[in-house]
Order: structure tokens, then C-alpha cells, then sequence
């Protein structure tokens, strides 16, 4: 994926296909911002046509999009809102993330799974990948999750994270992740994953994130991973 914004991103493409449909200039806005490499399955997208496009019909305004956006990206579904609709006023957000612990890389899945071997003989403890997912859940100030950028600047670092669940690893080594909670910090829901994933493979202890969140710092606990953008959905 091209990350929504980025330049060029999916937000480019919508834009111009919009704009060719009812030959005039679209405002386009979505939910959620993702990084380059971030993949999209429930991301919401709201345009502001100066004209109602196609008398209404909503399904072949569908279609005729789908038809100019690249292969990458696709509508799902449209339909008409209020002029006063504001698409970032969500209910909060939900990633899934796939990795592998698997020894070989599967050549098939490297464009949506993050490879991180485990050491030969090593096993991936799901139950310690729990323990750390499990603390990270609830109200917190999740600054030490959130790398440096422009939405670090934010003062409130606060967010509350309704569910962290780990399933896994499948006979082929596949561990899922998925957490949804009411916002994310920058690079946050990809920090929390490393550090699960660090904790299930033994190279992080599950205590150490609860003791990160009551610091607020990394500093003589341990090093921050930020998972591979690849490997995260917005699943809506």
C-alpha cells in the first residue's frame, strides 16, 4: 500500500478519480492516515462534490470509480451523508497484524506478513505475548508507544485500548494480532506490536511493558520495536 497520504497515495488517487466522475474538484478526507506500506480494509473516505455525481446512484458511482482507481485500491460501498458528516468523528479504530515466527520466509505473503524468525530450537510463548498484550489494555498515556513525527506534537498522549488479542502461531508459524481502542498515536499500534511480539518470542520480558507505561520511557528497560508497516491493516 501507498499509505493514504502520501504522496502518491491512495488520497491522490481517490481525489482524481472522484474529480474525473463529475468533472469538477473534489475536497477528500478519511478517517484514519496511514503510513506508506499500511494496508487498508475498512478505511471510510468522505468527498465533498459540488454536484450530486451521477443523479444519485450511488452504485454506479461505484462502479465508475472502481474503474479508474489503480489495482490497489478499491470502493466498497458508497452512499450520500449530510454536508455536515464529519468522517474523523469514529468510534475508534481497529488494526490486525499478521507476522510469521516461522524459520523460512513465504515468498507469497511478504507483502502483508512481517517474516521475524525464531532462534532454531525456539519456540514463540503465547502466553507471554498475551500477558504483555493484556497490559497494554485500558486507559494509558502511551507516549513511550510513539515515535517521533508530526503528530507526536500532540499534548495529550492518553488512549484507551478496548481489546489486544494474539492468536496463534499456526502449523505454518502465523501469529495474529488485533487491538482496537479509541485512538492511536503515531507508529503506536506498530510499537505495541514489536513489543508483544518481542515478549512471545523471549527477547522481551512481558513485565517490562507495564513497566515502560509507568515511566514513560524506554530508558534502561529496553528498545523500543517498531514492527514493519507491511504487516498492519486498518481493518475499520
Amino acid at each position: 500500500s501507498r499509505g493514504w497520504a502520501w504522496d502518491p497515495g491512495v488520497k491522490a488517487a481517490v481525489r482524481e478519480a472522484f474529480s474525473t466522475v463529475v468533472r469538477a474538484d473534489v475536497a477528500v478526507e478519511a478517517a484514519s492516515r496511514t503510513d506508506a506500506g499500511v494496508h487498508a480494509r475498512g478505511q471510510t473516505v468522505c468527498v465533498f462534490s459540488p454536484t450530486e455525481p451521477l443523479g444519485g446512484d450511488m452504485g454506479r458511482l461505484r462502479y465508475r470509480i472502481n474503474q479508474l482507481l489503480p489495482a490497489d485500491a478499491a470502493v466498497r460501498a458508497a452512499l450520500a451523508v449530510p454536508a455536515d458528516f464529519d468522517v474523523r468523528s469514529n468510534i475508534g479504530k481497529e488494526y490486525h497484524y499478521a507476522a510469521s515466527v516461522a524459520r523460512v520466509r513465504d515468498p507469497l505473503t511478504r507483502r502483508a506478513e512481517w517474516h521475524s524468525p525464531l532462534g532454531r530450537g525456539a519456540a514463540f510463548d503465547l502466553g507471554a505475548a498475551q500477558e504483555a498484550a493484556a497490559t497494554l489494555t485500558g486507559d494509558h498515556d502511551f507516549g513511550p508507544f510513539e515515535n517521533v513525527g508530526t503528530d507526536s506534537r500532540r499534548a495529550d498522549k492518553r488512549c484507551r485500548i478496548e481489546r489486544f488479542d494474539v492468536r496463534g502461531p499456526d502449523p505454518r508459524g502465523r501469529v495474529l494480532l488485533e487491538v482496537r481502542g479509541d485512538r492511536f498515536l503515531y507508529k503506536m499500534a506498530r510499537n505495541m506490536v514489536g513489543a508483544v511480539v518481542q515478549a512471545g518470542k523471549g527477547n522481551l520480558d512481558p513485565g517490562v511493558v507495564g513497566a515502560v507505561l509507568r515511566s514513560g520511557s524506554w530508558e534502561g528497560l529496553g528498545t523500543k520495536l517498531t514492527a514493519p508497516a507491511h504487516g498492519l491493516t486498518l481493518h475499520r
